[in-house]
């Protein structure tokens, strides 16, 4: 199997899931190298996908779908249908949080079938311009708010806004286009900017640590970075989408990351 066009990453345990749209196939790939793929099509356009306690979810923008799958991969039900672009997701619980880009908010799904909406278009805090990105830290969802260049901190369960950080710019820090967004277990938080062609990561009050990346197929050089996973032990893996690669980086010392 060949990657086309990578694109969203989770960790499950050692192993790694890809998802890759141009394909159709989610892709499982454990510590030796060996690849497990979902049916094809299954879903269609696999962008988002989380490790949750309910199973493996994924988002399909193109269909406006959310599906969950089991650990081989197959389809068991689809979550939620006729949403407006949905990208990024993650889960807390039950409780399974879908970046609805086009519709510009965050959507919680329940085990019970219902739907909170959070969020609206706008610039203020707490509204979203094309999110496209979610993580959660326990105690806060972050949420890329990709066209008000910005990551956006809500806390859980609320949805109250805690803070925002990140600005317009091709400087370390701003962030033009963000797409990944992962939290690692010290809770430093890691961007992938899509437009830039770097990585970036933040302390958890969002001061800037490392500014990692430039535009190219070398090692640490990207071609549209999208999906960024953490790891308990400090290794974080980089969707470098358009070289059709995955990079992995172990993060040493805080603030700190070697790669390979």
């Amino acid at each position: 199997f060949a990657f086309r066009r990578p694109y969203g990453v989770a960790w499950d345990g050692e192993d790694l899931l890809i998802t890759d749209p141009d394909a159709g196939r989610v892709a499982r790939i454990d510590p030796r190298g060996r690849i497990r793929l979902s049916p094809e099509g299954t879903p269609a356009n696999p962008i988002g996908l989380a490790v949750c306690d309910i199973g493996i979810v994924v988002t399909d923008p193109v269909e406006g779908k959310v599906a969950l799958l089991n650990p081989e991969l197959r389809l068991v039900r689809w979550l939620a249908e006729g949403l407006r672009r949905p990208t990024g997701v993650a889960c807390d619980g039950d409780r399974v949080f879908v970046v609805e880009t086009a519709a510009h908010r965050v959507l919680v799904l329940t085990p019970e079938g219902g739907r909170e909406a959070l969020g609206e278009r706008g610039t203020e805090a707490g509204s979203f311009n094309f999110p496209t990105s979610i993580a959660l830290d326990g105690q806060a969802m972050l949420i890329g708010d990709t066209l008000n260049f910005r990551i956006q901190r809500l806390a859980l369960p609320t949805g109250n806004v805690l803070g925002n950080f990140g600005r317009l710019g091709d400087s370390p820090g701003e962030m033009p286009r963000t797409k990944g967004l992962a939290v690692d277990s010290a809770g430093q938080i890691w961007v992938a900017d899509a437009h830039l062609d770097r990585v970036t990561l933040y302390a958890p009050d969002g001061k800037l640590l490392i500014s990692l990346g430039s535009h190219g197929n070398d090692w640490a050089q990207f071609s549209f970075p999208a999906g960024v996973a953490a790891h308990p032990d400090g290794r974080v893996v980089v969707v470098d989408s358009f070289n059709r690669r995955l990079q992995v980086f172990q993060l040493v010392a805080p603030g700190l990351a070697r790669g390979s």
